[in-house]
């Protein structure tokens, strides 16, 4: 079965597309699937494993994730329905739930019949399992072309390239402040901001395009401990929200995010991949969707282009312009510059060899 990963930098529009796909009735559109893994270690991808180790791993709850839920955080790409299904945050939700949530209203019946099979399968590699994995989901609900989405996967084109060479990729992208700002609001990008700020604040070594200056009194004075526990669970909302983290920090993770995807997505044959702009995307949904399905190997149908416009809001784009002053955008601008260029760059280039 056809697989396509779309990657990109994080709060780049990933879950609005996943959606969109999702309603095209021949597409299994997965979402967070290499969340599934510790840490998001998917190096494990190379290990060999039983069907029974494959299950426990990817049954296992997100302790992150749990825990910001049951501090009342909301966490709006984990579409599970806590409300009517059987697993609870408090407890515990297998991380599979929220993958399967995201492609089916009845996500409890799907785990049940996965853990009914996956414990009895063969031992091979993980990816391998993936794949399998995929393809009984497809098989279950009829949908025969498989595309995934996790956020913040530009740093893992080269893993997920040698893992499945066959893999087709979206290259999604989004203005840098913009999804700088919308980082800086979302609990798993501010978690890793105040681990990696904790890093840097003990070493006394702030990441390049970073000073001293941009950061607030507080920062500036927290010990570098007590930032990682509030980083950790469990949560205390009001400090985890709260903590002034600055926007020049999401700068440089989207910055840096950008230079991994760049380097690695050069490594790909260009037939093998597209570019898609954020933007783009709001402004003419039917044509940008109709080059995705063109890409992904599925026909762009009326209805399903209908049904997907509806989800789209225009004003989702330029947020930063519009909500940050002057200075403080024009501080992020500079941070993001290189990572916008290498974007410009990268469009052209496929628009010329296209």
């Amino acid at each position: 079965m056809p697989l396509t990963i779309i990657v990109g930098s994080g709060r780049c529009g990933s879950t609005m597309l996943s959606y969109m796909l999702h309603m095209n009735p021949q597409v299994l559109s997965l979402s967070e699937v290499w969340n599934l893994f510790p840490n998001r270690d998917i190096n494990i991808l190379s290990s060999s494993i039983t069907g029974d180790e494959f299950w426990r791993v990817i049954a296992e709850p997100s302790v992150a994730a749990d825990g910001i839920l049951t501090a009342g955080i909301p966490l709006e790409e984990y579409f599970y329905p806590y409300e009517r299904a059987r697993f609870d945050p408090a407890t515990g939700v297998p991380s599979i739930c929220r993958v399967l949530a995201a492609i089916s209203d009845d996500p409890d019946t799907l785990y049940d019949k996965l853990a009914g099979e996956v414990p009895s399968w063969p031992r091979r590699m993980v990816a391998g399992h993936c794949r399998v994995l995929f393809g009984e989901l497809a098989a279950m609900l009829g949908r025969p072309v498989i595309v995934e989405r996790t956020g913040a996967t530009l740093h893992m084109i080269r893993v997920l390239r040698k893992r499945f060479p066959d893999a087709r990729f979206i290259f999604l992208h989004r203005n840098g402040p913009d999804c700088a700002l919308s980082m800086s609001r979302h609990p798993l990008f501010r978690i890793s901001a105040m681990r990696m700020l904790a890093d840097a604040l003990s070493k006394r070594s702030l990441p390049e395009m970073l000073s001293e200056d941009m950061l607030s009194e507080e920062v500036r004075a927290v010990n570098p401990e007590d930032l990682r526990r509030i980083s950790f669970p469990p949560f205390d909302a009001e400090r985890f929200t709260k903590f002034p983290i600055p926007l020049a920090f999401f700068a440089w993770m989207w910055a840096s995010a950008m230079r991994d995807g760049e380097s690695a997505i050069r490594e790909v044959r260009r037939d093998e991949w597209m570019p898609l702009r954020y933007e783009q995307l709001l402004k003419d949904t039917r044509s940008e969707l109709a080059r995705v399905a063109d890409f992904i190997g599925i026909p762009a149908e009326r209805q399903w282009l209908d049904e997907a416009c509806n989800l789209v809001d225009p004003r989702r784009a330029g947020s930063a312009a519009a909500r940050l002053d002057p200075g403080e955008l024009a501080v992020l601008d500079d941070i993001c510059a290189e990572g916008t260029l290498t974007f410009d760059l990268l469009e052209s280039e496929q628009a010329v060899s296209a």
